[in-house]
């Protein structure tokens, strides 16, 4: 009879344990989610607000970040509640592939966040004590805490695991984005202000027109197709000299 209930309560143990891993699985998957995301929208507003070149296009950028912040506090806390706080502030074993939140930004990572959070307090004190132009080292302040937050959330992404897809979809969807805005406002199909630059100077363009993009501006525009072109074809570089591939990998 002893033997029976030990088995019996073993077993109950044993699937506990199933269902914890799993609900922590489905937790560590919804956070991976929610970072990919937060990150991906910040990279198409950043496209859509002209790039950041002009400063009163950060300010709201970073209201909209620190609300993303905000509401990654808030999800955490509710995930810490529903789970209990014991289960995401002790350590995990070494064949558990999930990591808590504290657990998710290694040495590797974190300076990727403190570096822009050194800088926006640099300028914060450099306008405390004193600054020839205070609204100049405000932006600046700004525009550096705006790049620490998104460092952050990537830092946090980026040793998570599935985390480099999110990084792909993003970064394919902002390039996607800046290259079909130029292409649409050409052919007239997006009715997009400043998107074309009209000139009769044959010294300018000799084909009468600079492609500005979203960005408004053809020399950044073209600097930044170009990036994207060029780590287009070292990517297709890279999968067609690992074997065949289907066309849509490569654009992938």
């Amino acid at each position: 009879m002893e033997s029976e209930k030990t088995a019996t309560w073993a077993r109950v143990e044993g699937l506990q344990g199933l269902n914890t891993s799993d609900t922590a699985e489905k937790v560590e998957s919804l956070l991976t989610v929610v970072l990919g995301a937060l990150s991906c929208i910040l990279l198409l507003l950043a496209c859509l607000k002209k790039g950041l070149y002009y400063s009163a296009d950060v300010y709201s950028l970073v209201l909209v970040a620190s609300g993303m912040i905000w509401i990654l506090l808030i999800i955490w806390l509710i995930l810490q509640k529903r789970n209990g706080p014991a289960r995401i502030a002790q350590p995990m074993e070494s064949d558990d592939k999930t990591k808590s939140v504290f657990q998710s930004m290694d040495h590797n990572h974190i300076y990727w966040f403190i570096w822009p959070l050194g800088m926006a307090i640099w300028f914060g004190l450099h306008a405390w004590a004193g600054s020839v132009s205070l609204q100049g080292s405000l932006d600046e302040m700004l525009r550096w805490s705006l790049l620490a937050i998104f460092a952050l959330l990537t830092s946090m992404l980026a040793s998570r695991m599935h985390g480099a897809r999110w990084f792909a979809c993003g970064w394919q969807l902002a390039g996607g984005l800046l290259v079909l805005s130029g292409l649409l406002a050409a052919c007239g199909v997006l009715p997009l202000p400043y998107g074309v630059m009209r000139t009769a100077d044959p010294a300018i363009s000799s084909a009468g027109a600079r492609l500005g993009g979203l960005l408004q501006y053809p020399n950044a525009y073209g600097a930044v197709v170009g990036m994207y072109a060029l780590e287009r074809l070292a990517a297709a570089a890279r999968a067609m000299a690992r074997g065949a591939v289907p066309a849509g990998r490569l654009i992938a």
